[in-house]
């Protein structure tokens, strides 16, 4: 069985730590997917391409980001969030799919263009293809070619 998911374009802004707001891009159409729970990552990104005609829009390479956050009922402050979830594999559609069976007013974001997806990887959203994730304990730090110490990523 499916669940109908609201997809919204828009781009995000980071205004300082753990302020996010996702600002809609009023000028497209927000469509409305029937998804089920079991739907593959390229099977959404596929029919999000298809709905907005990204394919005439945009080269095969471009990046096309899918996020959501939860409704604002749920957030501390009505304006801002904490950092988006991004979905970029099967098992965050899973999770995404799981949320929105007890939250309806969960939408999904859709950002696309170089210039969207660029700051997005300025504001460390997703980490530039020669980084990786280093963990202490609860503490992750992003590292490019240089090693980092344990100090440096907690104090970093």
């Amino acid at each position: 069985m499916g669940q109908l998911v609201r997809l919204v374009v828009g781009d995000w802004e980071r205004r300082g730590p753990g302020l996010w707001k996702f600002h809609v891009d009023h000028t497209r159409v927000k469509y409305d997917a029937v998804l089920k729970e079991s739907e593959s990552y390229n099977s959404v990104i596929k029919m999000v391409r298809s709905k907005y005609k990204l394919d005439q829009l945009l080269l095969l390479t471009e990046l096309v980001l899918l996020t959501y956050d939860f409704p604002e009922y749920m957030t501390a402050s009505v304006d801002y969030t904490s950092p988006p979830f991004e979905i970029k594999e099967n098992s965050d559609v899973e999770m995404f799919m799981a949320i929105k069976i007890d939250h309806l007013g969960l939408e999904m974001y859709v950002t696309f263009g170089y210039r969207d997806v660029d700051s997005l990887v300025s504001l460390r959203l997703i980490p530039p293809p020669d980084t990786t994730m280093v963990c202490f304990g609860r503490r992750c730090c992003m590292k490019s070619r240089v090693v980092l110490s344990a100090r440096d990523a907690l104090y970093g």
